[in-house]
């Protein structure tokens, strides 16, 4: 599944702790026996001047996949240069 966050009163270096937080949450989180864990790939990616339409969404969903491209259970943030190593992977 995927869904959206959007902080938009938060500047872009809390934005990445809110990220990693639920990410460490949600691995954090104990299932029933014999069920697997469940971890989170996160994109982040902040509002540029300029975006239209859907360019916010479009950046974050890249750096999702750059995240779970590096294994997952990690978040990456989408940056002027591309994309910033995942700050937490498993």
């Amino acid at each position: 599944e995927e869904f959206c966050v959007l902080l938009p009163e938060i500047p872009p270096g809390e934005a990445e702790g809110v990220a990693e937080r639920l990410r460490e949450a949600i691995a954090a989180e104990h299932l029933p026996v014999g069920a697997e864990m469940i971890t989170v790939s996160v994109g982040v990616a902040h509002r540029r001047a300029g975006d239209a339409g859907t360019d916010l969404f479009t950046r974050a969903d890249q750096a999702m996949y750059q995240a779970k491209y590096a294994g997952g259970n990690a978040v990456a943030v989408a940056d002027e240069d591309g994309f910033r190593a995942p700050i937490c992977a498993a």
